[in-house]
């Protein structure tokens, strides 16, 4: 069965959207309907917070992920799209009101957002880079490094000896 899903990725610097027709059983992209990113510097925001003292991103930083957000939806639901998950990354993490603000949107929106550690967002990279090649994966005889430097973190990720490696800087 085919299922038309949307993904996020929810960044410090970057909101990034991912509408695809998935094989639902295999949870393969059948096909990219739609992919878009928009820039929403909430890392910046937090490091300008942080300076005065306070270590939470601004209403107005708030204001403008959400706005975002609420497009991607609306783009997401007008392509078909019936699931909706994402990941929220490095300045979720930092931000005192960053799991509260996280919470109100799915509550409000539906959008199945969940913080991940920084090991996890490096896994994902790896298996995001993956995605782009043709079967079969990587394996350690033909080796595929990824790295993914973001707006509050940085990973490289490989795999070795069998087993998917995580660096973070």
């Amino acid at each position: 069965m085919l299922a038309t899903r949307c993904a996020l990725d929810i960044g410090s610097g970057q909101h990034k959207l991912l509408i695809a027709v998935v094989d639902a059983a295999s949870g393969t992209i059948v096909r990219k309907v739609h992919g878009e990113q928009r820039q929403v510097l909430l890392n910046h925001d937090l490091v300008q917070n942080a300076a005065a003292g306070r270590s939470e991103l601004s209403e107005a930083a708030l204001a403008a992920s959400r706005a975002v957000l609420e497009a991607f939806r609306a783009l997401a639901v007008e392509a078909g799209a019936t699931q909706f998950a994402g990941v929220a990354t490095a300045v979720f993490r930092r931000a005192q009101n960053g799991e509260a603000f996280l919470d109100r949107i799915n509550g409000e929106l539906g959008l199945g957002l969940r913080i991940v550690s920084q090991a996890s967002e490096g896994e994902l990279g790896y298996l995001s880079a993956c995605s782009g090649l043709p079967p079969p994966p990587p394996s350690d005889a033909e080796p595929l490094v990824a790295w993914d430097s973001g707006g509050g973190s940085f990973q490289i990720s490989a795999r070795v000896g069998g087993a998917l490696c995580v660096w973070e800087g």
